[in-house]
């Protein structure tokens, strides 16, 4: 794990996994509900609104992330 940030609307926590190039979403109690796989090296992580940027470092690429209608976090876009 690199980093760990709250959901802003409470109830679950995001984990970037720097060596699988992906972000965990948690479950308040801890229990793993949602891999995203975004890039290589995913370290630090941002909220602004709806959407979750993500930065790769081994790729120089920031995904954002939106929510679908199921909760399920999605890689709307990748900034390269």
């Amino acid at each position: 794990p690199y980093k760990v940030l709250p959901d802003p609307k409470g109830g679950e926590v995001l984990v970037s996994s720097w060596s699988d190039g992906e972000v965990a979403r948690h479950a308040g109690d801890g229990s793993l509900l949602q891999r995203i796989t975004v890039g290589a090296h995913t370290t630090d992580m941002v909220w602004q609104g709806p959407r979750l940027w993500v930065a790769a470092a081994h790729t120089n690429s920031v995904f954002a992330l939106v929510r679908g209608k199921d909760g399920a976090l999605q890689v709307q876009q990748r900034l390269s």
